[in-house]
């Protein structure tokens, strides 16, 4: 799954270059499936974030690798308050979590 040798702890933040909207990934099937059929992904430019901050990308052939950027909660609660208000969801200044792994688990309720 990953060339670096690091396996993301999931859940899993789906962040796509040049947009708001964002997607959870919650284990490794679904993971497994996004990167089989992962046209719609850009080598190198999105974000794979696990619910410890690391940010995995894609390389060409559509391998995960663990890039040298890391997170912190404050930025994963940014890009979640981006995904609501790109869906026109009200109060998302108020979206508070203690870890990022209950931060990204608010996008399961979205569903």
């Amino acid at each position: 799954m990953s060339q670096s040798g690091l396996k993301p702890e999931f859940p899993l933040l789906l962040s796509y270059q040049g947009q708001q909207e964002a997607e959870l990934i919650i284990n490794p099937q679904m993971l497994e499936q996004l990167l089989q059929q992962g046209h719609h992904l850009l080598p190198h430019a999105d974000r794979l974030i696990d619910c410890l901050g690391q940010v995995y990308r894609l390389d060409a052939a559509h391998q995960l690798y663990a890039s040298a950027e890391r997170l912190e909660l404050p930025e994963v609660i940014s890009l979640i308050q981006q995904h609501f208000f790109a869906l026109a969801q009200s109060c998302v200044v108020k979206i508070q979590a203690p870890d990022i792994r209950s931060a990204l688990l608010l996008l399961a309720r979205e569903h």
